[in-house]
């Protein structure tokens, strides 16, 4: 799997390959001179790169660069961006080589950008696109949306508050469970504090609306092997609308990974990112008010510490089988929790 990382200072003149291959030929052109990319409207988005404000990942395999993703601000007049939309805005470049294509590294190089952008302090990141060029729907999947356009061109944006999300949602199955395997350790005694600084966070961020939070799964059970991710069940009353908690939870910082509707249910989490996990991670379940199983079997392992160690032994037998598969991994488990809650909820 190909790594992502910052660009070297002597890596700066490999951006003229990708620049190259970042230019849209349509069908049944012949291939470009490679001299089109000293063409000035084209050269200056990488013309003495390294500037204040310029950014660039790239994706490497085998010890080789095989993608490309920047951004610079090009506003200047003049010297304005095709897909410019202001002087606070990063404009976008990105390619892979050919024979890379297809396996998603170009949607993880944009995620990776996306998070680095934010975290400089960027609202907003543009593009443009021909809208022959399949990689225009690439980027209405993650989010970028159409603010201008002619009859062969738009320019798109995206909100990088929300674009995190999308970035995930457009990768390959396989390519998800290669970034994010199981992965089991022994307790930390952290969880509980991971836990504990959430919880007051919740509070204060939904007020009445956190009827009750609970720190659910394995690592809320002293002593059990876990996945090193603290689960929070957080439910809410029925007179609270559940896509304004839905809202404040994602402006809070919180990822929405699925939602459903009919039920008043969300499931949401943080730690995810295009790189893999982060340092902490955790997922919020946000139910409505009700008799939840999740608590019956986290009661019914802490009182029996013979389940919970065979509990344990379960999950690392099946780690060996279902490592990048986490769909399998929890249906497999799934008898075994539905025996125990059964006992719990019959005193057993």
């Amino acid at each position: 799997m190909a790594t992502i990382r910052p660009i070297q200072k002597s890596e700066y003149k490999v951006l003229e390959d990708f620049l190259y291959h970042a230019i849209f030929v349509p069908a049944g052109y012949g291939m470009l001179p490679r001299d089109i990319i000293f063409t000035p409207s084209i050269f200056m988005y990488i013309e003495d790169f390294g500037k204040p404000g310029d950014v660039c990942l790239v994706a490497e395999e085998g010890g080789a660069i095989v993608g490309a993703a920047w951004s610079r601000i090009l506003a200047q007049p003049g010297q304005k961006g095709f897909g410019n939309i202001d002087a606070q805005t990063p404009e976008l470049s990105i390619s892979v080589l050919p024979a890379y294509r297809g396996r998603g590294i170009g949607t993880r190089l944009i995620g990776s950008l996306t998070r680095a952008l934010r975290g400089m302090g960027y609202s907003c990141l543009s593009l443009s696109v021909q809208k022959e060029n399949a990689a225009a729907r690439l980027y209405a999947r993650l989010g970028f949306q159409t603010i201008r356009e002619n009859r062969e061109d738009a320019i798109m944006a995206l909100d990088l508050r929300r674009g995190a999300q999308a970035v995930l949602a457009a990768l390959p199955l396989e390519e998800l469970w290669r970034l994010f395997p199981i992965e089991l350790a022994e307790h930390d005694s952290s969880w509980a504090d991971w836990y504990a600084e959430e919880k007051i966070a919740l509070q204060s961020l939904l007020g009445d609306c956190a009827a009750r939070i609970d720190h659910i799964g394995s690592t809320a059970v002293d002593g059990l092997l876990a996945k090193p991710i603290v689960d929070i069940l957080l439910q809410v009353p029925d007179t609270c609308d559940i896509a304004s908690i839905r809202d404040a939870l994602v402006e809070g910082g919180w990822l929405l990974m699925a939602e459903h509707s009919p039920y008043g249910a969300l499931d949401l989490n943080k730690g995810y990112t295009p790189e893999g996990f982060a340092d902490k991670v955790l997922h919020l379940h946000v139910r409505r008010v009700g008799d939840w199983d999740e608590l019956w079997f986290r009661d019914y392992l802490v009182r029996h510490p013979g389940a919970a160690a065979e509990y344990a032994a379960l999950k690392r037998r099946l780690l060996a089988e279902y490592k990048n598969d986490r769909d399998a991994y929890t249906e497999a488990k799934a008898d075994f929790i539905r025996d125990c809650v059964a006992k719990a909820r019959a005193n057993l």
